[in-house]
Parts: C-alpha cells; sequence; structure tokens
C-alpha cells in the first residue's frame, strides 16, 4: 500500500484518440476504472452497479480530478500473503483522496 504497488506508470496507446508523447503526472486512475472506460469506448456502457469511473477524459489528453476516496488494500487472504503479525507488521489498508494517502 506504499508507492510500488499504487504509483505505477499506466502506458495508454490509441491513434486519434491518445496524444502522443503526452505525460500526465496530474491523474489518478485504477484499474477499476477500465472496464466503464473500455465499454464507453467500444459503443456500450459498463454493468450497473460497478465500480470504476470512466477515465477516457484523461486518455484524450485531460486532467482527470477524482472525486472521492480511492481504497487499496493488501493482505487479506493470509494464506496468499505470508506477512508478520501484530506490531512488525505493516498497513494493510491506504486510502487516498486528492494529494493525501493515510496508511491504516
Amino acid at each position: 500500500v506504499y508507492e510500488g504497488g499504487i504509483r505505477v506508470p499506466f502506458i495508454a496507446w490509441g491513434p486519434g484518440l491518445v496524444p502522443a508523447g503526452r505525460t500526465d503526472s496530474t491523474s489518478v486512475v485504477s484499474t477499476l476504472d477500465l472496464m466503464p472506460t473500455l465499454a464507453r469506448l467500444a459503443g456500450g456502457t459498463a454493468p450497473v452497479g460497478g465500480d470504476g469511473a470512466d477515465i477516457g477524459a484523461a486518455l484524450r489528453g485531460q486532467p482527470l480530478i477524482r472525486e472521492g476516496v480511492l481504497y487499496f488494500e493488501y493482505g487479506r487472504n493470509p494464506t496468499a500473503f505470508k506477512y508478520p503479525r501484530g506490531r512488525d507488521r505493516s498497513p494493510g489498508l491506504a486510502l487516498r483522496s486528492g494529494s493525501w494517502k493515510l496508511l491504516a
């Protein structure tokens, strides 16, 4: 939940859609945003009640100002992730709102 799993590069390519050579260090996106975005780009609609937001504007070159909070969780399944228990354990939850991030 530190930067290694949250702040990672996102590379998009789409002739006529994504401006070539553009770098955006402002927009915050999540993999949950891919379903509604790709559904809209394909001419459809995302499932009702699904998570994520349409990030098409960010792909077209307009910075995305995200409303609300993004939640990240790591290590819920103790059989899949071997992590220390007790006070030596790193935070397993992060909340991000704007430029602020809370680790819990």
